[in-house]
């Protein structure tokens, strides 16, 4: 059941941003010409991102290829929350979003994703592991990520450490640990090396990161291009519509004055809308990124009037996109969650994480505001 409302969800939306992106195109273009520039231009707005997904296609196609883990097993019952988290987060930085195939991969019993899910993405306030986070990295422009990452890592440990059920701490999968470690400082000093020489996105630069390592794990799989292509194919479908329809409305909420929408906030409690009222949006399907594209447009410029430097209105965007790929049914967290344990994606997102994302929320709103 869950494959069948992935699947269709996917392709089906795909189809409806693309004609919605149409009707936009059409009614804000002087001509033929210009509706066929715009449609253009609009289905390679999200290039990066498509390039980032199909990478990650390759990545989890080479962890069937154990070898490199013959003597790494990954037993979560043996291991204590905060250990599990540890693991995710380091894990993040060289599989991104494919941190749950990666553990199943190294596991010979289900896994249980809730602590993964949250682990991976505590790693996107201080770094660009995923595809949303690679996104804002890159729409702010930072020269140096080094600001925000200070900023953000306080939130960072609060999810990792963050435990209800007070499980003893233990590095039961050190061999992993320390593995996952390794490798997260591989592709820092990767991203570092890169950046000297090669200015551009941070997902294009993680895209080709995950390409190498999947070569290094399997070489074969430089063959494997139609079966990874196919495996994503509805997600290149849905993708290239979440950047047709965002191209096509970005002069239309460029138009809208966010002072009116936000004026009855204030500028002590503007930070709300993306903390809280935005993720909100995500649990009727509506995926992350396609938020962040639409009310940053809108909001980014009234957080910086309220006081909040760049660095800390991207932390905000982050916690936003935390929040909104737990509990989004749709987001790429959630999918490769439900795809790796045959859950339902329901289950997956909102009712494994709502109590945590609202916990979550508050505090980083008074993290926040305390900085300003």
């Amino acid at each position: 059941m869950f494959r069948f409302l992935i699947v269709n969800y996917l392709s089906s939306m795909g189809i409806v941003f693309l004609i919605l992106s149409f009707v936009f195109n059409f009614s804000l273009s002087d001509g033929i010409d210009s509706f066929y520039k715009k449609t253009i231009e609009g289905a390679f707005f999200l290039d990066s991102v498509i390039v980032y997904i199909l990478a990650l296609s390759f990545l989890k196609l080479s962890l069937i290829n154990r070898r490199l883990f013959q003597k790494m097993e990954f037993d979560q019952a043996k291991s204590s929350s905060i250990e599990t988290k540890i693991i995710s987060f380091l894990s993040a930085f060289s599989f991104g979003l494919g941190v749950s195939s990666f553990l199943k991969a190294l596991s010979k019993g289900p896994i249980e994703t809730k602590k993964i899910s949250r682990g991976l993405t505590s790693s996107m306030l201080i770094y660009p592991t995923t595809l949303a986070s690679g996104y804002v990295f890159d729409f702010y422009e930072f020269d140096s990520i080094f600001s925000v990452f200070l900023i953000g890592l306080p939130l960072c440990l609060f999810i990792i450490f963050l435990d209800n059920k007070k499980t003893p701490f233990s590095f039961f999968n050190l061999n992993i640990l320390l593995f996952s470690l390794f490798l997260a400082f591989l592709n820092v000093f990767y991203m570092y090396v890169f950046s000297l020489f090669l200015n551009g996105s941070f997902l294009l630069k993680q895209s080709l990161f995950f390409i190498i390592f999947s070569l290094f794990l399997q070489w074969r799989t430089i063959f494997k291009v139609s079966e990874a292509f196919f495996s994503i194919w509805r997600q290149v479908l849905f993708f290239i519509g979440v950047g047709s329809v965002s191209y096509s409305i970005s002069p239309i909420l460029k138009s809208v004055n966010p002072y009116e929408v936000l004026s009855f906030l204030g500028n002590d409690f503007i930070l709300i809308f993306p903390i809280f009222l935005v993720p909100i949006l995500s649990v009727f399907l509506i995926h992350p990124l396609l938020l962040f594209i639409s009310f940053s447009l809108l909001f980014s410029q009234p957080m910086l009037d309220a006081g909040f430097t760049e660095e800390q209105i991207c932390i905000a965007w982050l916690v936003m996109i935390v929040n909104a790929q737990l509990l989004s049914p749709v987001s790429l967290t959630t999918v490769m969650a439900s795809t790796n344990t045959n859950n339902n994606i329901f289950y997956e997102s909102f009712f494994k994480h709502y109590k945590f994302c609202f916990v979550f929320g508050g505090v980083s709103f008074l993290y926040l505001l305390f900085l300003r």
